[in-house]
């Protein structure tokens, strides 16, 4: 019983490193995680400096979220959730990596090989998807708020920031507009 008890007990805590893994996975950018399994931790979140194409993206203006009359909550986040679905695989397609979400936009950046061709690429797709999507689901769908774009290439500046002491970093892309 004893046994059976501490299997019991091994299992539960096994589902849930399981399910925080899953969690931390869609926190956590692809291409870091790779980073971390094959270079290990403290290697990967280590600095690097490289030639890029940074675009910031955001989708178009949603009913403000602090009015009384705005929408409920569940309801603003469903909407430009669903507009994410449609930019973030044509910026992966395209060799591009999420750097972070913020507000109603997002920080991708490309590196490599053309990267400023991929990265307008990238951002034309997801606008006509968005307008193609738009069209099909009618002028209230989330779709129809369309997004913009701006890009800048040059030199970046990857690591982590943030405060080890309170366990709290992000793995980000740092440079200077043109």
């Amino acid at each position: 019983l004893e046994k059976t008890s501490r299997h019991v007990a091994e299992l539960r805590q096994g589902e849930g490193s399981r399910e925080e893994n899953r969690v931390l996975r869609m926190l956590v950018d692809a291409s870091l995680g790779e980073r971390l399994r094959d270079i290990g931790p403290a290697a990967a979140l280590g600095s690097q400096a490289f030639a890029a194409t940074a675009a910031a993206i955001e989708v178009g203006a949603s009913p403000p979220a602090t009015q009384a009359s705005a929408s409920a909550p569940e309801e603003v986040l469903r909407e430009l959730n669903a507009s994410m679905e449609v930019i973030v695989p044509e910026i992966l397609s395209r060799g591009g990596v999420v750097d972070h979400f913020a507000g109603r936009g997002l920080l991708a950046i490309f590196h490599g090989e053309s990267h400023a061709q991929r990265a307008i690429e990238a951002c034309l797709a997801a606008r006509g998807r968005l307008e193609v999507m738009a069209a099909r689901a009618g002028e209230g769908s989330p779709y129809a708020r369309g997004m913009t774009a701006g890009l800048a290439s040059g030199q970046v500046i990857t690591g982590a920031v943030g405060s080890r002491t309170f366990g709290r970093i992000g793995y980000t892309a740092l440079g200077d507009a043109p």
